[in-house]
């Protein structure tokens, strides 16, 4: 599973994903008293611009998210990284978009390096109903989260045998085969400037 996603909870707070031209069009079909909470912070549905509806007690009930024009995929990752923990269902979005495009911005935004953190933040999870679609999801953030962790990861922990043994790692996961090319033997499969840097290295 990837933390930010998960099949079903007893309860959610609702997300709205709105654009300007719903918002101004039909406030994008909101029932009454939550356009009207939306409209007394002056909402618009401008990029960003983020509501957060209590229920009676004071507790988070909705959240109503502008996607400015709508063409950004990645808008919602503003979202998800700015709600406290606890889970979401999307109710509203434009039409043209899909679930994944959703999920792609979730995921981007509730990424976190953690590597030398000792906190264990919980990031907000996002309700995926369908569970074959939560088996692509999973896989793909799994990737993106990956990727981007031996990106943020310095130098100085991240050498060419931490990356092996990361590839190693994957290869064993998936029964997959790796080869590895070291030393003078990167001259011989022409590797030449490779070579050129790894021979200053401490590490070959």
């Amino acid at each position: 599973m990837h933390n930010a996603l998960i099949s079903s909870a007893d309860e959610s707070v609702i997300v709205h994903l709105i654009d300007s031209e719903m918002w101004a069009t039909d406030k994008g079909g909101l029932d009454g008293a939550t356009s009207q909470f939306a409209d007394a912070v002056s909402f618009k549905g401008a990029a960003g611009q983020t509501v957060l509806c209590p229920d009676a007690s004071g507790a988070l009930s909705a959240v109503i998210f502008g996607l400015g024009n709508g063409n950004d995929r990645l808008a919602v990752s503003a979202l998800a990284a700015k709600l406290p923990a606890g889970a979401y269902s999307i109710a509203t979005k434009p039409e043209n978009w899909t679930f994944a495009a959703v999920v792609d911005g979730w995921v981007d935004g509730t990424y976190r390096f953690d590597r030398y953190l000792s906190d264990d933040k919980e990031p907000p999870q996002l309700v995926v109903p369908d569970a074959e679609d939560m088996e692509a999801f999973v896989r793909l953030g799994q990737a993106v989260d990956r990727v981007r962790d031996l990106i943020n990861t310095p130098a100085g922990d991240m050498g060419p045998d931490a990356i092996e043994a990361h590839i190693r790692g994957l290869a064993e996961a998936y029964s997959a085969d790796v080869s590895v090319v070291m030393g003078d033997d990167l001259l011989s499969e022409n590797y030449p400037m490779v070579h050129a840097v790894g021979r200053a290295a401490d590490i070959p």
